[in-house]
C-alpha cells in the first residue's frame, strides 16, 4: 500500500455509461457550452492545462515545423504554443464559438471552419495534431488515412486520446482501480465539470481500446514513435493514480 495515502482514502471517478450506437448524437450547443468554459478556464486552471500543456510543449518543441495543422483546434491553445516553432500554422474547427474565441486573440494564426476530410492540399504538413478529437469521430480511421495523405515524409501525427483504462474505471483507492470492461467499445456518456466541480454538460464520445487506435494508425501507414501518459502532480488527485490522457506520436516514414 502506498504509505502516502491513508487507509480511508477513496478516490471516486465518473461512472462510465456505455450507450448503443443509436444514442444521442453530439450537438453544436454542447460545444458552445464547452467553448464558454474553455474561454474562461482552459488556459488557467483546467485539468487539460495541468496534465497536458507542459508535456505537449516539451514534446513538440524538439524540432521546427514548416507547416502545422491543428485539427479541432478549439480556442487555439496549441496553435499559439507552436508559434515559435513553425512559420505557418492553421487551426481547424467546426465550432464557430471556439473559432471566435481563438481569433479574438489576434495572434496572426489562420483559423478555418472546415471539416478535416474535405481539405484538399498540394503542399504537405510537417505536423498534424489531433488533440481529444479522434474519440469524437465514429470512423476515426478515415482521419488517420487523410492525415497520412497530406503529411510530408518524416512528418508527425500527434494524438491525444482519453486513456482507455480511465474510461473503463469507476473507482480508485489505495488498493487499485476497479474497472467495468476495458474491452467494451461503444459510445460513452461523459460529464464536463466546471472549476467548482459542478457538471455543466453531458457529452458523448467513442470509447476504444489502445490497440484499436494503434492498429488503425499502423494500417494508415504511420509508425508509432512515442507514448506518454501524463501524471497529475497532486497525490490526492485521481489522475496521479490513473492516467486520464494518452499521448501518441506517429511518424510518416513513407514517401
Amino acid at each position: 500500500m502506498n504509505k502516502h495515502i491513508s487507509d480511508t482514502t477513496k478516490i471516486e471517478l465518473e461512472i462510465p455509461v456505455f450507450e448503443t450506437p443509436a444514442c444521442q448524437a453530439l450537438t453544436g450547443n454542447v460545444f458552445d457550452l464547452i467553448s464558454d468554459y474553455y474561454h474562461h478556464q482552459r488556459e488557467h486552471s483546467s485539468l487539460n492545462k495541468i496534465l497536458l500543456d507542459d508535456t505537449i510543449r516539451q514534446l513538440l518543441s524538439k524540432r521546427k515545423y514548416s507547416r502545422v495543422l491543428d485539427v479541432g483546434c478549439g480556442i487555439g491553445t496549441y496553435c499559439r504554443m507552436l508559434k515559435s516553432y513553425s512559420s505557418e500554422i492553421i487551426g481547424l474547427d467546426t465550432n464557430n464559438k471556439m473559432l471566435d474565441f481563438a481569433r479574438s486573440r489576434k495572434d496572426g494564426i489562420l483559423y478555418i471552419n472546415q471539416d478535416f476530410l474535405t481539405i484538399e492540399e498540394d503542399r504537405k504538413y510537417d505536423l498534424i495534431i489531433f488533440s481529444l478529437i479522434l474519440d469524437h469521430v465514429e470512423n476515426f480511421q478515415t482521419y488517420l488515412v487523410k492525415a497520412r495523405e497530406i503529411l510530408s515524409c518524416k512528418g508527425k501525427v500527434f494524438c491525444v486520446i482519453p486513456n482507455p483504462v480511465k474510461d473503463s474505471c469507476f473507482q480508485h483507492d489505495e488498493f487499485g482501480c476497479m474497472l467495468t470492461s476495458y474491452f467494451i467499445e461503444a459510445r460513452q456518456k461523459k460529464y464536463r465539470r466546471n472549476e467548482k466541480n459542478q457538471i455543466f454538460c453531458e457529452i458523448f464520445s467513442f470509447k476504444r481500446t489502445l490497440s484499436t487506435y494503434l492498429n488503425a494508425s499502423i494500417a494508415a501507414g504511420l509508425s508509432l514513435t512515442n507514448i506518454v501518459e501524463p501524471r497529475h502532480p497532486d497525490i490526492n488527485h485521481p489522475a496521479h493514480h490513473v492516467p486520464y490522457f494518452t499521448i501518441l506520436e506517429f511518424l510518416n516514414e513513407r514517401r
